[in-house]
């Protein structure tokens, strides 16, 4: 997990962390996200927020961008093996309805970190939802093993079978080993 690291290409994307990353979702469907880390305690406890910007779903993270980008928070990102808890849930304030999706990040010590995305389309919200659950399941799920190597097949060999020798072969020898021995 990390604010502020994602380093954008010229057109405002992401770089992927190894060649194999792919970008599977981006929306700007975006209400409000915030970012709260610490342990809780006023002065020991950081937010992040911002009303509008970008959020991207890769095969191996999740990445929010603030539009407008501020000097305190440009960018967050989080890689799947880091999420432990999904949650959406439906809030209603004054008859507006509003989806939020919570994740909860796992931490050695027992410090808070949460990061709430509002949606405005509760269909983008299921949507990110899905996709992270299945992101977060198949992150630890070991890889199904490589193929077998592919070898290319050649006819099959007859069995070998030495020789067999012929009658004269066998006493011509049979004489010799008979002859030295005599000796």
């Amino acid at each position: 997990m990390s604010i502020n690291s994602t380093i954008l290409d010229e057109h405002q994307k992401p770089l992927p962390l190894n060649s194999l990353e792919k970008f599977l979702f981006e929306t700007d469907d975006i209400l409000e996200f915030s970012y709260i880390c610490g342990n809780g305690y006023p002065g020991s406890t950081l937010g992040y927020s911002s009303q509008s910007g970008k959020l991207l779903i890769s095969d191996l993270r999740i990445i929010f961008l603030s539009v407008p980008e501020f000097p305190v928070f440009k960018s967050f990102s989080c890689q799947f093996n880091k999420i432990s808890n999904v949650s959406l849930q439906k809030v209603s304030i004054f008859s507006i309805t509003r989806t939020i999706l919570t994740l909860k990040i796992t931490s050695v010590s027992d410090s808070l970190n949460d990061f709430t995305i509002k949606f405005k389309s509760p269909n983008t919200a299921k949507s990110v939802e899905t996709l992270i659950n299945l992101n977060v399941e198949s992150f630890f799920d070991p890889p199904p093993p490589p193929p077998p190597p592919s070898f290319p097949s050649f006819p099959s060999l007859p069995l070998y079978s030495p020789p067999i020798p012929t009658y004269e072969e066998v006493t011509t020898v049979t004489r010799r080993t008979s002859s030295n021995t005599n000796k």
